[in-house]
Formats: C-alpha cells, structure tokens, sequence
C-alpha cells in the first residue's frame, strides 16, 4: 500500500520518453519496497509501464518553462513530501527504503528543513544530530541543485513559484535565495563516508547535453537491458562547451596558489571573491612573500578560452612586470595567444622573476566558451610542459603548497583505483572502488581476478594525507588470512605527495586481498620536509 505522506516526482519531458523504460526496469528492481505513489512530469507524454502505476501530470502550457513546470506538478500532488528524481537517475543497486523513511519523519518532526539530498559530495559542515548527513552553512554553494533528494513541498515551491529558469538557471539563482531571503531554511546533504541511499552516479551513468554517457551501456548490460544508443550517441567530455547546461551555467571561479616554500603561516590559497561570465574580466591578488611561481586555478569547470590574456606583477621592490606567458605551463593549450581551457580543473603555472620576491598579481583577460569543435577536440585534456628542469622544480614547489593548502585538505578522501595485471605485465582489469572514506579507519575488500600476478592499489586521486597502520591481508583457500609480503611503492614515511601505486604480488591460492589503514591529514610542514 502507498504511503500518501510522499511522493516520488520524476522530472522527464516528452523528447526523452525513450529512456523511460530502462529507468522504470531498474526502479523496479533496485527498490521492490517503493512505498510512494510516483509521478511522472513531462510536457504532452502519456506513459505506462508494467512495472509501476504511474500518475502522468502535465502543465497546461506545455511550452512554460523549467520552474514554471514543476510548480504546476507540486500543486497538484497532495502529499506533503516529495523525492525528487531526474529521468536518468538509472539505479545501480539497492535503495535504503529505511534511510529514507528516516529523512521523511524528520522532515515531519522539523518544518524549518527543506531538504535531505541523497548526493554525497562535499559538505562544509561536520556530522550533525540526523545521521549520517552534515546541515549546509547558510550561506553555501550548490545548496539547490535537480539531484535526487527529499524535499518538503512547501520549501520547494518557495524556489520555483513566480520564476521563469531553466533547470540549470534554477540551480544557480535558487541556491542565490536560499542564501539571501530563506537563510533560515535547514538543507542537509549526506557525508562522504556514507553507503548510498540512492545508487546512481549522474557523473557516470545517465546522459549528458542530450548524449549517452558511455558507462551507462555497462549498467544496462549488466541488468540484461537492450537498447538503441546510437539514435543519440554517445557523449565526449571535449565537447563541454558546446552543451547548453554549460552554456546556460558557466561561472569562472579562480583561485591562486602562491609559493612561500613552506614557510608561509596563513593560507597559500587564495579564491577570488568574486565570479565571472564569458566577457572581460580581471582580479588581482594580495601576495606579500611568495617568490619564483604562482599557480592560477582560473576555475574548477572546464570548456572555456581565455583570449588577450595579461598576468602582471608588482614586487616587493615596489617594481612592475607583464609576465611572458609564452613560458607559462599547465593543463592548457595556448593557440596562438589564445589559451584553452579543456580539461578537468585546469591550473596554469606562471613563473616570475626568480628571486624576487612578490606583492601583487594581477590577471585579465577576455572569457569565451569555444564552439568550434575541432579546437574543442584538439585542445582537450592538452598539456603545455615545463620547458626546463628549473620550470619543472618550480611546479614541485607549488603543489607541496598544494599539499599544506587548509582549502586543499578538505577534500582528501580514500577513494581507490585498481587494476589487475597479468604475468606479462597485460591489464587484466581496472577499476575506481566508489567505497568513500575520509580521515580515519578504512577497509577494502577485492576478489581477485583469475590470472591475475599482481594488483595495484592507488588509495585516493587526492595527496597530502598519511596512511597510519597500513595492513595488506591475502585470505587463503582455506580461508586463512595472512599478510602478503614483497609489497612494493609505499612512499617514505607512509605520506602520499602524489598519486602513488602500490604493488601487491599475488598467488593463485589467494581468494581475496583485505586492505586496511587509517588515512591522516593534515601533515605538519615539519614532516612534509622530512620526505622531500
């Protein structure tokens, strides 16, 4: 029997009824208990299934927008409580009914708290008294965003009624409202090192700018799904700056990170206080004491070119000079004067004068998202080389500053890669383990692969953290567990500064490998110098 307290709303429109059926054939396996009534909004579509009883709402103008759409189906559920769900959210296993029950009575028990969303990213709270979620500081970025979550129905009416947005302007402008007129309202989003409530990576599965992301044919593989991908196709990362999502949201937000060799006692980060749209721009950045490089974050999205391009410094001397950006390096390319941008988190190192120590950076320049696809293709995941062994020393320099960086070290998390190699050193297998663990206690657990001599065990992409009590356990045929030895590339003093791979041998009488330690951070400048 449903529960009239709650109701699932899946957001779809009618040039997406095609993936309509694989997303219900995985709902009605991954979530046998569904308690709620589900709703389906779209513009015209009538749909049906036989896995699900589904109430179709549409608006009585079919061409209003976004906003105007989904408060059209709010007012016209009657249950106080909605799950909030995307058509291409395609569950990859079981959902917590329990969990979920939990953020429904709380959401009873509390009309001040808008949301539970069932995302786990980075949150800028600690745990707090619902468990296993963090509460969202009242002014926060991405607070309102179209992911799964659970939301209370007059909260979010407050963010849609009387506003003409698309889906990715809603994003933006209502997380704007929710940090100046409904700062009171509460939005819990979950930790990191908590399982799934919700199983599906809109990262990894789904479709992007109307495009199949590749994975997604996995997950329908797996769960013997069917299905036409070449009627969309799939989608390419270098073509970012062609999607209307990016189109419609882009913000640069730079940062900088100034070289003070670890010596410097405030932050070695800097974020720009302020955003920008594709246009002009300039920011200018407070320094006093870095010397020799600085690296530019010019943002963590990625897609853009920057054109007339001008760095400039002022020394402590009180002297001035236009950097040569010809001798710049990093994770872009620079065509002919025009650096592109197109690759995830891009960063630019810009050397000064060596020995001089700095004051002041100023960097401008005009913004542009690209649409000629050729340079979209040639310049994606483009790297531009140190083009000395001093260039190269000078990039070392700046990500240990990385590595000390308080902004930096929030975002540390054991988050594995693997990959299972044959005799012959042939890849066998590899893999991301989505199993999240920030400081503290882990454990890892992996079948091993037939034919497999050895694997390699990546802890996180993040560095700057120590791994305490690291232990590798092989458990045996007859279920003995034993420490393996001759394990190799567990850098010095256990304290990761890279993206570091360690080597477990393994045997053919091995049934599983156990991985277990306690991840530590920050690391003391102290100890840092004692490794470099």
């Amino acid at each position: 029997m449903a529960s009239n307290s709650c109701t699932l709303l899946i957001n779809s429109c009618d040039s997406y009824v095609d993936i309509l059926e694989p997303f219900f054939k995985l709902l009605n396996k991954y979530w046998k208990d569904l308690p709620y009534d589900i709703v389906l909004s779209t513009e015209s579509t009538n749909y049906k299934n036989k896995y699900f009883k589904i109430k179709n709402i549409h608006p009585d103008n079919p061409n209003c927008s976004w906003t105007e759409r989904i408060t059209d189906v709010l007012k016209k559920i009657s249950s106080d409580y909605v799950i909030l769900m995307l058509d291409d959210f395609f569950l990859y296993d079981y959902v917590n009914s329990n969990k979920i029950n939990d953020c429904l009575n709380w959401l009873k028990q509390d009309e001040k708290i808008a949301t539970f969303t069932f995302w786990p990213v980075y949150s800028d709270s600690k745990n707090c008294m619902y468990d296993g979620f963090a509460k969202r500081s009242s002014v926060s970025n991405s607070k309102v965003a179209a992911i799964a979550g659970i939301w209370n129905k007059k909260q979010l009416l407050k963010y849609t009624e009387g506003y003409k947005e698309n889906i990715w302007e809603w994003e933006i402008n209502a997380t704007k409202r929710s940090n100046t007129l409904y700062k009171k309202d509460e939005f819990y989003i979950m930790l990191n090192d908590q399982s799934q409530i919700f199983p599906y990576d809109l990262t990894k599965y789904g479709l992007f700018s109307g495009k199949w992301l590749k994975a997604t044919k996995e997950i329908f593989d797996d769960n013997n799904i069917k299905f036409d991908f070449s009627k969309r196709g799939f989608y390419n990362e270098w073509e970012r700056a062609l999607s209307q999502s990016i189109i419609s949201s882009f913000e640069m937000e730079s940062a900088i990170i100034a070289n003070y060799e670890l010596e410097h006692k405030g932050s070695s980060y800097k974020l720009y206080d302020k955003k920008f749209k594709p246009g002009n721009f300039s920011q200018t950045y407070e320094v006093t004491g870095a010397r020799d490089v600085i690296c530019w974050e010019p943002s963590i999205l990625w897609g853009f070119a920057i054109n007339n391009l001008e760095v400039s410094v002022t020394y402590k001397d009180k002297s001035n000079e236009i950097i040569d950006l010809g001798l710049a390096f990093g994770s872009f390319l620079n065509k002919d004067g025009t650096f592109f941008f197109n690759g995830e988190c891009p960063t630019m190192y810009i050397p000064t004068k060596p020995g001089k120590i700095l004051k002041k950076i100023n960097i401008s320049g005009n913004l542009f998202l690209p649409s000629d696809s050729k340079l979209l293709k040639l310049s994606y995941r483009k790297k531009t080389i140190p083009k000395s062994d001093y260039y190269k020393e000078l990039e070392r320099k700046i990500n240990l500053e990385k590595i000390i960086s308080k902004e930096k070290v929030i975002h540390i998390c054991i988050k594995p890669e693997i990959k299972f190699l044959d005799s012959k050193d042939k890849l066998i297998k590899s893999f991301v383990d989505n199993r999240v663990f920030k400081k503290g206690a882990f454990r890892y657990e992996y079948e091993l692969i037939k034919n497999a001599s050895y694997m390699l065990w990546s802890p996180s992409f993040s560095a700057g953290y120590k791994i305490k009590s690291l232990r590798i356990y092989c458990v045996l045929n007859n279920q003995k567990k034993k420490r393996v030895k001759n394990i190799s590339g567990i850098p010095k003093n256990n304290i990761f500064i890279d993206k570091e791979w360690i080597k477990v041998p393994l045997k053919s009488e091995n049934e599983k490998i156990i991985i277990t330690g306690k991840c530590l951070y920050p690391i003391k400048n102290s100890d840092l110098k004692k490794v470099i």
